[in-house]
């Protein structure tokens, strides 16, 4: 507990106790009201002017010779005299203080250079296991270099792990956190060099090198689950990207990436924890382009190597995708949750995209329509499934009918392309008539305004074709 959280606490406990001396003198006169009612009734009852409601009719014959009896007296209720706080019970508690503001130099130092401090620690890790120190270490052989950045990694684990059990001293605190989360990681990574570094390789087999990492993943998401710390979470899963984007081997980055998406998703739909979502979104994806951009160029080599790329890709498209539904709806709320699968299906195309282009010539048109029917699929789900998601549904809708018409443009030419434009939009105008749907409306609109530009644009070889391109955009 910090200086400011123990202040608070103490302003709460002051008021508490005002607040239950006031209860105690509002009780007080309760009590005393009832009693002086219990009073009156009593009285009441007792009096003979109030025995009857019925008028008294006086008889001639008979002669009173005494007075009636006079009414009991009521004696007079004191007042309730208000009850005063006495100045002992103010004196007895304690002032509060001002809360302290954190200077702007504590700050950089407890919170942002021991994470800058780590980052470089991790790096220096990375060229300690590959490049530095070849004189000395490296008479140790594999083994003793695995040996010692495990060591190193169990230090920081170890010591993260003491620093955060000193709960008096928030500060260390925050530094045994960040340890511990870039022990974490340093763990992730030498588990991942040492298969895949060759200086470092002690794993014959990818297999256990590929099981081994799945089963230290599984541990640091155990770990940052069970202590409910996103901040853990982020850190650990965000260095772990680190360090593979940082080793480029093999197709390996691909699936340990493959892996943390996973791992980002699961803590997204359990805990609720939206940066780290984006966050790992960013990272995937940005793995894939810096691992592309480490092999020299966008190229590939061959077709299967393109096939097996897209198929990491579709992957990371899929456990995103998945989030989107998943997630509840204080995680991802509207106009963050289509701003997440907007940020996820731009990555992916484009990615898809760059590939393609040095391979798969000319078949743009069969991935743009797969993919936009794919969206129109996702946009029927969302309106199905997540009700109060308009903005969902829409954003999904229009991401699909914008890559199906384009991989109409891309397919068709001529008269064609302008045929299948005016039937696209007469579709949208059916479907946007039934559901009231603005987008789909527009969508006719504007495929409609296409075919009667592409009508002109193809009709001006022959007087025939102009005529049958008149006909079509007038009938527009």
């Amino acid at each position: 507990m910090n200086s400011a959280e123990r202040i608070e606490l103490e302003e709460l406990q002051r008021r508490q106790a005002l607040l239950t001396v006031s209860l105690s003198a509002l009780t007080n006169d309760i009590d005393r009201l009832k009693a002086r009612l219990a009073t009156v009734s009593a009285v009441e009852e007792v009096s003979p002017w109030a025995a009857s409601a019925e008028p008294i009719v006086p008889v001639p014959t008979v002669v009173q010779t005494t007075p009636p009896p006079l009414p009991p007296r009521i004696e007079a209720i004191a007042p309730v005299s208000p009850i005063v706080f006495e100045p002992q019970a103010r004196d007895a508690i304690p002032p509060v203080a001002p809360p302290l503001r954190e200077t702007f130099e504590m700050k950089l130092g407890t919170y942002w250079l021991v994470r800058i401090g780590i980052v470089m620690l991790l790096t220096g890790l990375v060229f300690l296991g590959t490049y530095a120190y070849k004189n000395y270490i490296g008479k140790f052989g594999a083994p003793g270099k695995v040996t010692l950045l495990y060591t190193a990694s169990a230090v920081l684990i170890c010591a993260g792990a003491w620093l955060q059990r000193r709960r008096e001293k928030e500060n260390m605190r925050n530094y045994g956190q960040v340890l511990f989360a870039g022990g974490l990681a340093s763990v992730y990574f030498t588990t991942y060099a040492a298969h895949y570094v060759s200086v470092l390789r002690i794993i014959a087999s990818p297999v256990v090198g590929g099981l081994l990492l799945l089963a230290w993943g599984a541990v640091t998401i155990f770990i940052a689950d069970r202590r409910k710390s996103e901040a853990l979470a982020l850190f650990a899963v965000g260095l772990s990207y680190y360090t593979s984007a940082i080793t480029s081997v093999g197709l390996f980055t691909l699936y340990s990436n493959l892996v943390l998406t996973g791992a980002a998703v699961f803590l997204l739909v359990r805990n609720r924890w939206t940066l780290l979502s984006f966050i790992s979104v960013v990272a995937t994806y940005g793995g894939f382009a810096f691992w592309r951009f480490h092999q020299g160029q966008w190229s590939w080599g061959a077709r299967s190597e393109l096939l097996i790329g897209d198929l990491f890709l579709g992957g990371y498209w899929i456990f995103f995708t998945a989030a989107v539904f998943l997630a509840r709806d204080s995680a991802l709320a509207r106009a963050r949750r289509a701003t997440f699968a907007t940020l996820n299906n731009a990555a992916f195309f484009s990615l898809v995209l760059l590939s393609m282009m040095h391979v798969m010539h000319g078949n743009f048109w069969k991935f743009s329509l797969g993919f936009g029917a794919v969206l129109l699929a996702c946009s029927a789900a969302a309106k199905r499934f997540l009700v109060s998601e308009p903005m969902l549904k829409n954003a999904y809708l229009v991401q699909g009918l914008v890559l199906v018409t384009m991989g109409f443009i891309a397919y068709f030419t001529g008269l064609k392309l302008a045929l299948v434009l005016a039937a696209e939009s007469v579709v949208f105008t059916i479907f946007g008539q039934q559901r009231n749907n603005l987008f789909l409306k527009g969508a006719a609109i504007v495929t409609a305004a296409l075919a009667g530009a592409w009508v002109i644009y193809a009709s001006t070889a022959a007087s025939r074709d102009v005529l049958l391109g008149s006909a079509i955009a007038a009938g527009m």
